[in-house]
């Protein structure tokens, strides 16, 4: 008798096992940006390992690439015409001071050339890294949330036996509390 009462009482809760399938489609849904995130990390992973473990191999690797460029080798060209007629002049040609203020002239122009094509090179490089650490925790977002959905619905589903008798008791809880506040 007691379960016949329970019945329209019982349909006040939402069938848990549709909900399980219904998130079982969103994990099919979710699934993609998972692979993604996995598969990004790895390749976060292994570059930062390349990176970290040998640096400087990695630093050759990238100014591997490096050619002076024609504007560059004007420059040089021509700061090497002026610091040679200067030391003519001055009857300083070929001793180790000409040498020296070549050397100290064309430096910051070798330097700058190979900073700006490093920067050009490694620009990229962190825009890509950047983007496979977010894709990483897009990945971890949809685990964490269809992990989440799912400990909701077993969370559900191991209460569908008490909701009705949680229902019933919360209802006696408030009609005694209407009572005693003189609502009856």
């Amino acid at each position: 008798m007691f379960k016949t009462l329970m019945n329209p009482i019982r349909g006040l809760f939402p069938d848990t096992h549709k909900a399980q399938s219904t998130i079982s489609d969103y994990g099919k849904y979710l699934q993609p940006f998972y692979d993604s995130g996995t598969q990004a990390l790895k390749s976060y992973g292994d570059i930062s390992q390349r990176m970290a473990q040998d640096p400087t191999a990695y630093y050759n690797q990238i100014m591997s690439g490096f050619t002076q460029s024609p504007y560059e080798k004007y420059q040089m060209d021509l700061l090497q015409q002026h610091v040679g007629q200067a030391a003519a002049a001055g009857g300083m040609l070929g001793t180790p001071n000409e040498q020296y203020t070549l050397a100290k002239d064309i430096e910051p122009i070798a330097a700058q050339s190979q900073q700006q094509y490093f920067q050009n090179v490694m620009q990229p490089l962190q825009y890509g890294l950047h983007g496979l650490s977010d894709m990483g925790h897009l990945g971890f977002g949809a685990a964490q949330q269809y992990g989440s959905m799912l400990s909701n619905i077993g969370s559900l589903q191991s209460g569908d036996e008490y909701a009705p008798w949680q229902f019933l008791s919360g209802l006696a809880g408030t009609a005694a509390g209407a009572a005693a506040h003189g609502a009856f």
